[in-house]
């Protein structure tokens, strides 16, 4: 009787059961996590840009701002307008790095009306 209790114990059973041992990922997730990297490094890499583009359109029109400013600035002091961006420099415009101003002065003709 001693036999057959040693033969059902439950050690015996676990022992003659196939032991199926995890040894690393199966082909199936491997792949669901590259589909799920690729759709996440897709939507990251979309809002960078947008959020990149929005701080250069930011800069581009504080310097704008600043240069308006400046030249009022210049044109209260000397009764016309600044020929060049370092006039605009001499009187403390900073321009942010990467942002390029250009100052073209458009005449009128005022005879051109008739």
């Amino acid at each position: 009787m001693s036999e057959v209790l040693h033969r059902m114990t439950p050690m015996r059973l676990r022992d003659r059961r196939p032991q199926r041992r995890s040894r690393g990922f199966t082909l199936l997730e491997i792949l669901v996590v590259i589909a799920v990297l690729g759709i996440l490094s897709a939507i990251a890499i979309q809002q960078y840009n947008t959020f990149r583009s929005r701080g250069v359109d930011t800069q581009m029109k504080a310097d704008l701002k600043n240069a308006a400013l400046a030249m009022e600035s210049y044109f209260s002091e000397f009764r016309s307008y600044p020929s060049s961006l370092a006039k605009l420099i001499s009187l403390g415009f900073r321009q942010t790095e990467g942002v390029t101003l250009n100052i073209s002065i458009l005449l009128k003709n005022p005879l051109a009306m008739f």
